[in-house]
């Protein structure tokens, strides 16, 4: 009888070890609790239940869970919002940590994605989501062509990973009708010299060129191309100098021309270091004010470029820097701009992004030294040349506005 005791015992101690093993780690946990809670809800989803869903899906496709993949987007197409979800399709098909498994999945998410913004859905439902930010029509006109380019786009990219390069050169060709930027014209020089029309590659590489002279893609492509066709290197380097040359000539003109003229709005604000600024200390010198946020990604990639624009005119008695940080959990600003060394000051904006009508992050205004803004830039294009164009900006304003 003792001999059966102590093998049960046995048995159940074994049982127990086993499952202590096999215990979830806590993001499997949260992970499997996200997943239960949204199969809770599948006969009558509420926008919480997408919320969850758009949560979870990166990180079901980034582990290959394609049994968890087919539950929760058999779920998630549900979603009436057309805007929200070609953006998460979009978002989704460029993850670069998915599973080989996924690849086919994901391609097929960025043609619906493509689908869904050719839709009159589409259109209202974006109309909807910009409801509450007092855009004008041609502001949300803008939004919508932009979104729409971005990610038929990463559709297009997907055709050209798959070598379907005439039907990709079809959707550049259309898009690029209504919306042009750096990345999308490189891509477009990519999928026509693919299809070896390197004469049509080449001038929409120097559009490109023509459009961000500081980008090294575009340079590259432009090189690439002409070395293709038989150019000579002195070729080649006259055709990219010139081309840099004259481009940057015709942008500073052209945004140097793009002036305002509003008065600074009434604030003030309180910086880290606890200094404090309103807007009748702005008179006499060039003054940039920049929003930004710690969660808002081309802010982080706008902010180094900042650091070393400040760096250069710290010691500059004409020109003063004003980095307003929005974030509601202001205790995150400090870890933030110390955990990368930024050096120029920081105040805790506290509103008052909403007094120069800020309708988007990053936003910067340069204002003149009688305190009116006279430039405005709002976001950020990794091929642009930030330090440049705002070096024009400045140094435009320390000489004074001609009447």
């Amino acid at each position: 009888m003792k001999k059966y005791f102590w093998l049960v015992a046995i048995l159940v101690l074994t049982a127990s070890c086993a499952t202590r093993t096999e215990a979830l780690s806590p993001e499997d946990h949260v992970y499997q609790e996200k997943i239960s809670q949204i199969l809770r809800s599948q006969k009558n989803p509420t926008e919480q239940t997408f919320d969850v869903c758009e949560s979870v899906l990166p990180d079901i496709i980034s582990r290959g869970d394609t049994e968890s993949y087919r539950d929760i987007m058999n779920i998630y197409r549900r979603n009436d919002d057309s805007f929200r979800k070609s953006m998460t399709y979009n978002y989704l098909a460029n993850l670069t940590k998915a599973d080989e498994n996924m690849k086919d999945s994901l391609y097929t998410l960025s043609k619906k994605a493509a689908e869904l913004v050719e839709t009159d859905d589409f259109d209202r439902d974006i109309e909807a989501y910009y409801d509450d930010k007092n855009l004008t029509d041609d502001e949300l006109n803008d939004r919508i062509i932009s979104y729409s380019a971005m990610i038929r786009d990463t559709y297009a990219q997907m055709l050209i990973g798959k070598q379907r390069y005439t039907p990709a050169v079809k959707i550049y060709d259309d898009i690029i009708q209504s919306y042009r930027s750096t990345e999308i014209l490189i891509n477009y020089s990519r999928a026509l010299k693919a299809l070896n029309r390197y004469e049509a590659s080449l001038r929409i590489a120097i559009k490109a060129l023509n459009m961000s002279p500081g980008s090294t893609d575009a340079v590259l492509e432009v090189k690439e191309i002409a070395s293709l066709l038989g150019y000579s290197q002195a070729e080649i380097k006259y055709m990219v100098d010139e081309t840099v040359f004259s481009a940057r000539n015709v942008m500073r003109e052209n945004l140097l021309e793009d002036i305002y003229n509003i008065p600074v709005p009434e604030f003030t604000i309180t910086g880290l270091d606890s200094t404090i600024i309103s807007a009748r200390d702005l008179t006499g010198k060039v003054t940039v004010i920049s929003f930004f946020a710690t969660w808002c990604p081309p802010c982080r990639k706008e902010l180094p470029h900042m650091n070393n624009l400040y760096k250069k005119y710290k010691n500059d008695s004409e020109v003063r820097f004003i980095i307003a940080s929005t974030d509601k959990d202001e205790y995150l600003v400090r870890p933030f701009i110390e955990e990368y060394g930024y050096e120029f000051p920081v105040y805790y904006a506290d509103g008052i992004q909403r007094d120069f009508h800020v309708k988007g992050i990053p936003s910067l205004f340069v204002i003149d030294k009688q305190g009116v803004i006279r430039y405005k830039k709002v976001g950020f294009d990794p091929d642009e040349e930030f330090e440049k164009i705002m070096t024009w900006y400045i140094e435009e304003l320390k000489i004074g506005i001609k009447s």
